[in-house]
């Protein structure tokens, strides 16, 4: 015998999905909740009231990142996206009895096209829940029972053509270092999270091939997670923000000038693949939780240039070496001068050297005293929209279909016989 008097039970229709189509702000398509809530009673309850709900909320917590002084008001925000119900008993104000048995309740919500797809980050969330209560009689515990409800977005069509998929394509050119890389790059601007296909063409052309040389590449798929608060239910109606820059895919990095055949005068075309997981999250865009993805693309151009830091030093050397006076010849010199010339150079050697990042100032190949390599950082960020795919399953594989003997595919062995016998070919025959 269980230990409660009654338990409640729901029961989703597995037609229901919970994708819905289009943007939210745009035409779309919401979808419909259908299901039964189960009320198994083990023992006689009284009721005063049994209602099933659906509930959505976005939350942001911010209150870890909170200095002293701030109120944590400030830090935590939560908002209702959409609330339904249905009741089932109670409107009459009368009390029910209800004897053993099991009661089946059926309920519909029609869900809103405008509702943003589910989400769970590390300071925020958006969560649905399918909830039901049953209202007991004074010194009597209330019965509760929930499920969390599931809501994805889709905006491709799994059936897209190949026509079509080369419109959700996006060429991006550089701005920047034009006089040392001309360089864009093409890629896809929506993707399935669930497995979903990224390609990415780079071309890169140098502009002074004679002294440079692309030294590497780097790709990846940046995911920003923006929370914030509005302020409008704290005290002091103060708003606060936290940013989350993620890497879910990691790096990709490739170093074109150590292939044996490069060639630095040439065009350079490199492509790129990336596989989307659950790992990433869909798009999401609200007034507490907002999500966006770009690839990122880091070029580094290697070049070599004199050094100017010992063509400068030997010019102040000769410079401070004809102002200086000549010592007369009825004196002895002193080693004065020769201190003073030594302590100056030294003192803007060093002023020079601080200007520029070590680590970005490494000596050429053939170690030569008069030759330094540059480094030059040029970006492109491809904004891409992630979605999710209409058809998924939830936890472990679905197993295949089950089929009738006469549909059932031939086994290996009767593949085998029923394959016709290998032809003989005449041995003059030679392959070329």
């Amino acid at each position: 015998m269980p230990k409660d008097d009654a338990t409640i039970e729901f029961k989703i229709d597995p037609y229901f999905t919970g994708i819905m189509h289009g943007f939210p702000d745009d035409e779309s398509e919401g979808c419909v909740l259908k299901g039964t809530c189960v009320l198994h009673v083990h023992r006689p309850v009284k009721v005063r009231r049994f209602i099933v709900w659906f509930e959505g909320r976005t939350k942001v917590n911010l209150r870890g990142q909170s200095s002293l002084g701030v109120s944590s008001t400030e830090m935590t925000e939560a908002r209702t996206l959409c609330y339904k119900s249905q009741h089932f008993m109670g409107d009459n104000g009368e009390i029910t009895h209800l004897q053993p048995g099991h009661y089946e309740y059926p309920f519909s919500f029609d869900l809103p096209a405008t509702l943003p797809a589910s989400f769970r980050g590390k300071y925020g969330c958006i969560r649905y829940r399918l909830q039901s209560t049953l209202f007991r009689t004074m010194f009597s515990t209330d019965i509760h029972h929930s499920r969390e409800i599931v809501l994805r977005r889709c905006l491709i069509d799994e059936n897209l053509t190949s026509s079509a998929a080369a419109d959700l394509t996006d060429t991006v050119h550089g701005e920047n270092q034009l006089e040392q890389l001309r360089y864009s790059a093409t890629s896809t601007t929506m993707a399935y999270r669930e497995g979903g296909i990224v390609k990415l063409n780079l071309n890169m052309h140098l502009g002074r091939p004679d002294t440079q040389s692309v030294r590497s590449v780097t790709c990846a798929l940046r995911e920003v997670i923006r929370y914030r608060t509005t302020g409008e239910r704290s005290i002091t109606c103060q708003s606060a923000y936290k940013t989350e820059e993620l890497f879910p895919l990691g790096w990709s990095t490739f170093y074109p000038s150590q292939s044996p055949d490069y060639d630095p005068a040439s065009d350079h075309d490199y492509n790129a693949v990336f596989r989307l997981c659950p790992r990433v999250h869909a798009d999401t865009e609200t007034r507490l939780v907002e999500v966006k993805h770009h690839i990122i693309i880091n070029m580094m151009v290697e070049e070599r240039r004199p050094d100017p830091v010992a063509h400068h030093h030997q010019s102040m050397e000769d410079i401070m070496h004809q102002l200086l006076p000549t010592p007369p010849t009825s004196r002895p010199s002193t080693p004065k001068p020769a201190l003073s010339r030594s302590s100056s150079s030294s003192s803007i050697s060093s002023i020079f050297s601080l200007k520029r990042d070590p680590s970005s100032r490494r000596s050429s190949i053939s170690h030569e005293s008069q030759g330094q390599q540059h480094l030059t950082l040029c970006t492109l960020e491809i904004p891409i929209m992630v979605t999710s795919r209409e058809h998924v399953w939830d936890g472990a594989m679905p197993s295949p279909p089950a089929y009738n003997t006469t549909e059932a595919p031939p086994s290996y062995f009767q593949t085998i016989e029923q394959l016709p016998a290998v032809p003989t070919y005449p041995e003059s025959i030679t392959a070329n």
